[in-house]
């Protein structure tokens, strides 16, 4: 292990703003099957947990970190972000780059620079390998180790590495597959017998995934069609709607189109190359065959793999340009004093930039928790809003940080077709309830979730006040009321 590259990738993690102490946003998904399987007594008066597991390798796994310790699931995201930085250096650097200081100081600087502007670290329709929590896609960092030791002809665990994400990440199965392909394309030719042993290899490590995958969505072709669309249009279209991308997926696109360009390893040049060629060729397809079940596939996701490596090659070449004509190394240590000085200063604006959003962050969920934490618990069933948006809010995290059981929320779907159109349905039966204009449509559809599901209490806005008479009001975090549903008169 090269110790400077280590020690860069831990300033890596140390920089990045990923440290929470509670449940985050999407965790509340993911780690749903997980939670209860280590809380076995709470939330069993939510409908959630009653749906099938879609990702039971991931659920498994992080049950195991539960049953160590349960703030591991919290925290373990900075290992993953040590063992991207490492191998992404890895990959880039030759025997002499790798202790070429300045050159991998800059990178470390514009790295940060660039995962906060949301560049260089982040793939096409808002996708990417490091969030800012522990979730699924963040094994897709062994992605990274793989071409890594493809690139050492270390083709036994390249392989192996290769097969790791899509068993804890199910969806990624066809970038791992479309890697495999490019890897067999890379050394058939110079041993074919070598060749098919590993694809061999490859095929029976990869087959649990899609084992699992296949299981996991088993239903009706109706139910499975109801289902993709239902995710694609309604759930996750920031995802899954290519027809428009934005100036963030078209800088991505020109990084990995100037990386792969740039890029002087012969091998590592054709994985860029060959994978961006599949990215455009997959994008056609999908809107050409505007089938939701291969959007679904995201077969474009191998760029989050592709990009952060293109983005490292175009400063790491950057920087060999500017050194060759102006001497960028020479003048550096020239002023050896000055630029440590402001390499650190820099690093310690990045760091006290990291520490302020951690400490804000872990705040502001501090501070709310004093007050939801005394109205929560874990027998009522709560009726709340489905906040239709991609930032994190407090509806979104009562299941996890408070063990309160929901009838539904928008945030957390299940992954099971039927429980997805299920999920669909409560939904729809929530957005009615709360769109409601008279006291006669809150009684009418409320009557109607009561079809399905007792429910105890009802998180209003405080708009709906002026509607609905309500005793006893609780005044709850984001200018929400919780209210008894035996308070209320509906009438």
């Amino acid at each position: 292990m090269n110790k400077k590259i280590f020690l860069f990738s831990l300033a890596f993690s140390i920089l990045l703003p990923t440290i929470k102490i509670f449940y985050f946003s999407n965790q509340n998904v993911y780690l749903f099957q997980a939670y209860i399987l280590n809380n076995p007594n709470i939330l069993q008066n939510d409908w959630l947990s009653t749906t099938k597991d879609g990702n039971y390798i991931f659920s498994q796994f992080t049950f195991f970190l539960m049953e160590i310790n349960e703030y591991l699931p919290k925290f373990i995201n900075k290992v993953f972000e040590v063992l991207f930085f490492y191998f992404l250096l890895k990959i880039i650097f030759n025997n002499e780059e790798k202790n070429n200081l300045i050159l991998i100081s800059i990178i470390l600087i514009l790295s940060i620079i660039a995962y906060y502007l949301g560049i260089g670290f982040s793939g096409i329709k808002n996708q990417h390998i490091l969030g800012e929590v522990y979730q699924p896609s963040i094994f897709n960092v062994f992605f990274v180790t793989s071409i890594y030791f493809f690139l050492r002809k270390n083709f036994y665990l390249s392989i192996f590495f290769l097969a790791i994400p899509p068993l804890f990440h199910p969806s990624i199965i066809p970038t791992a597959i479309v890697l495999g392909f490019i890897y067999t394309l890379l050394t058939i030719r110079k041993d074919l017998k070598k060749t098919v042993f590993f694809l061999l290899l490859g095929i029976l490590l990869i087959s649990p995934s899609i084992f699992f995958a296949f299981k996991s969505q088993l239903s009706t072709p109706e139910d499975l069609k109801n289902a993709h669309d239902i995710l694609a249009n309604f759930r996750v279209p920031h995802h899954s709607d290519i027809s428009f991308l934005g100036k963030r997926d078209i800088v991505s696109f020109l990084i990995l189109i100037f990386g792969s360009l740039l890029c002087n390893d012969k091998n590592l040049k054709l994985i860029l190359i060959l994978g961006l060629i599949y990215i455009l060729i997959s994008l056609f397809l999908v809107s050409f065959l505007q089938s939701n079940t291969i959007k679904l596939m995201f077969l474009h996701r191998i760029n989050v793999v592709l990009i952060p490596i293109a983005y490292l090659i175009l400063i790491k070449e950057t920087y060999k340009f500017l050194n060759n004509k102006i001497n960028l190394s020479i003048k550096i240590e020239k002023f050896k004093k000055l630029s440590y000085s402001f390499f650190y200063f820099i690093i310690t604006i990045l760091f006290l930039i990291s520490l302020n959003i951690n400490i804000n962050n872990n705040n502001k969920f501090v501070e709310k928790s004093k007050l939801v934490g005394t109205f929560t618990n874990n027998k009522n069933i709560w009726l709340v809003q489905s906040i239709k948006s991609l930032k994190p809010d407090i509806i979104s995290q009562l299941r996890l940080n408070f063990s309160q059981p929901l009838f539904v929320d928008f945030k957390t779907h299940p992954s099971n077709p039927k429980d997805i159109i299920q999920w669909k349905k409560r939904i729809d039966l929530v957005d009615s309830f709360f769109n409601s204009k008279s006291s006669k449509e809150f009684s009418y559809n409320l009557n109607e979730i009561l079809k399905i599901s007792r429910i105890d209490f009802i998180l209003f806005s405080k708009s709906h006040m002026n509607i609905i008479k309500c005793k006893n009001q609780k005044k709850f975090v984001d200018n929400y009321i919780l209210v008894d549903i035996n308070n209320c008169d509906f009438e």
